[in-house]
C-alpha cells in the first residue's frame, strides 16, 4: 500500500494516474486535473481530428508504451491480457528501469501533483504496478469508464471495429486497471456524469483526496473545454443489459462500476475486491476465443494488404479498380469478425 509520502525537498509528490480504455473520457478527465493544480510534465501529444481538444498525454510516455509494444509483438487492439510471463520479459528486457527513469525525470517537475495519461497503460497496469512499487510518491488512480456501447460506437466510427470486439476490448483495458496499488487512494468517474455535472464529480475527487479547487480553472473547464458535442452517444445500462451480441461479463462489470462511480459501493470493501478477482478470472477463462479472435483478424488484414499490395505491383494504380478487385476479401474479412465477434 502506497503511504502518503515526503520527498527531501519537503514536497509532497503525487502520481495523479487516469486509467481507462480507449474513448472512454480520459482526455477529458485528464484535463480536468488542472482544476487541481497539476502539473503535465513535459510534451504533450498533439491533438488529432479525432480529438480536436487534445488527448492529455505524455508524448514520452507513449513512445515507451510504443516500445514495449513492439517487444511484446502487442497491436493496440489487443484482446488478450498482459500475462505475468510478459511482465517479467519486460523487466527481462530493461523496461522496468526505463520506466523507472521516466517517471523519475516526470515527477523532478515543480508542484506536487503530476498527471499521467495514456490508455494503454490501464491494458500494461500488471507491468506498471512493478514500476510504481518502487516510486518515492504516492500513486492516486482516477478510472474513467463509460459505457461499453459509447465506446464501441465511437471505435467504430474511428475505426472500423465491430461492436463485440470493442467491448471485449473494453473489457481487457478495464479489469487489469481495477487492481490499483491502493483502493483507497483511487475513484471511478463516469464520463456521462463527468459531463452532466462536471461540479460535483470535480468536488468529489478532491474531496476523496484532499485537492484544492482552482475555481477559475474550475470555471473554465466547465464553460470552455467540456461541451455538448464531447459526446456524440449515450446508452443506458439497460441497453447493454438486453443486447444479446454482448457476453454477459460486459454488463456486469460495468453495472459495477457504476455502483462504484455513484459511491454506492467502495473500492476498499473487501467484497469489491472479490467481485474484482471473480471478473478477471472469467475473463481469463475467454483465452482461448480471444486469442483464436486475435489470430483470424490480423490473418484477414494481413492477408488484405497482401493482395492490395499485388494489385498495384500488377501496375493498376487506379484506386477505384484496386478497390472492387479487393473488395471480396474486405468482404469476407467483414463476415469473419462478425462471426467470431458474436
Amino acid at each position: 500500500m502506497n503511504e502518503h509520502r515526503e520527498t527531501d525537498s519537503g514536497i509532497h509528490k503525487r502520481l495523479l494516474l487516469v486509467l481507462g480504455m480507449h474513448r472512454s473520457g480520459t482526455s477529458a478527465l485528464t484535463r480536468g486535473a488542472r482544476v487541481f493544480g497539476a502539473n503535465f510534465s513535459g510534451r504533450l501529444v498533439d491533438a488529432q481530428i479525432d480529438n480536436p481538444k487534445g488527448f492529455w498525454e505524455d508524448a514520452d510516455l507513449m513512445a515507451l508504451h510504443q516500445e514495449i509494444f513492439e517487444a511484446l509483438g502487442m497491436a493496440w487492439n489487443r484482446l488478450t491480457p498482459v500475462s505475468p510471463a510478459e511482465v517479467r520479459r519486460l523487466e527481462a528486457l530493461g523496461f522496468r528501469g526505463k520506466a523507472e527513469q521516466l517517471l523519475r525525470t516526470k515527477m523532478a517537475g515543480g508542484g506536487d501533483i503530476h498527471a499521467f495519461k495514456h490508455p494503454r497503460m490501464a491494458k500494461l497496469f500488471p507491468f506498471w504496478k512493478e514500476v510504481f512499487a518502487t516510486g518515492d510518491f504516492e500513486v492516486i488512480c482516477l478510472l474513467a469508464v463509460r459505457n461499453p456501447l459509447s465506446v464501441a460506437r465511437s471505435l467504430t466510427s474511428r475505426n472500423g471495429t465491430g461492436k463485440t470486439y470493442s467491448c471485449l476490448m473494453w473489457l481487457s483495458h478495464v479489469i487489469p486497471s481495477l487492481f490499483v496499488p491502493d483502493p483507497s487512494r483511487a475513484i471511478v468517474v463516469d464520463y456521462d456524469r463527468l459531463l452532466t455535472n462536471p461540479s460535483v464529480e470535480i468536488q468529489r475527487i478532491a474531496t476523496r483526496f484532499g485537492f484544492s479547487v482552482d475555481a477559475a480553472e474550475l470555471e473554465e473547464y466547465q464553460n470552455d473545454f467540456l461541451a455538448a458535442d464531447l459526446r456524440h452517444s449515450t446508452y443506458s445500462l439497460e441497453q447493454l443489459e438486453q443486447d444479446s451480441e454482448l457476453p454477459r461479463l460486459v454488463a456486469e462489470v460495468y453495472r459495477g462500476l457504476l455502483d462504484l462511480a455513484s459511491d454506492k459501493i467502495s473500492l476498499d470493501d473487501p467484497a469489491v475486491l472479490e467481485m474484482f478477482a471473480r471478473w478477471a478470472g472469467e475473463f481469463d477463462d475467454f483465452y482461448p476465443f480471444l486469442k483464436l479472435i486475435e489470430t483470424t483478424t490480423a490473418e484477414l488484414d494481413r492477408q488484405a494488404i497482401l493482395l492490395d499490395n499485388a494489385v498495384n505491383d500488377l501496375g493498376w494504380r487506379d484506386a477505384s479498380l484496386s478497390w472492387r478487385l479487393t473488395k471480396p476479401l474486405r468482404s469476407l474479412t467483414t463476415l469473419t469478425r462478425k462471426f467470431f465477434a458474436r
